[in-house]
C-alpha cells in the first residue's frame, strides 16, 4: 500500500530508512483530522482556518517525516 500512490514512492517522500514507516504516523495525524472536524465538531479544531491547520500539523509531520 505503501510502495506507489499517485505521487511516486513514499520512499520519495521519505528519505532515509524505513519510509513506510514515518509514513504510517504522518497518514494516521492527518486521517485523525477529518472525524475530529466532522463528527466529533470539536470547536476548537472545527473553528481553525486551512493555513492554521497547515500550520498546526506541518512541524509535527516534518519531524515525523525527517527526524533529524
Amino acid at each position: 500500500m505503501w510502495a506507489k500512490s499517485e505521487y511516486g514512492s513514499t520512499t520519495a517522500l521519505t528519505p532515509g530508512a524505513n519510509p513506510a514507516r514515518r509514513a504510517g504516523p504522518v497518514s494516521a495525524q492527518l486521517l485523525g483530522l477529518g472525524p475530529t472536524r466532522s463528527l466529533l465538531r470539536l470547536p476548537a479544531v472545527t473553528a481553525l482556518t486551512p493555513d492554521e491547520i497547515e500550520s498546526g500539523l506541518a512541524p509535527a509531520i516534518q519531524a515525523t517525516l525527517d527526524p533529524n
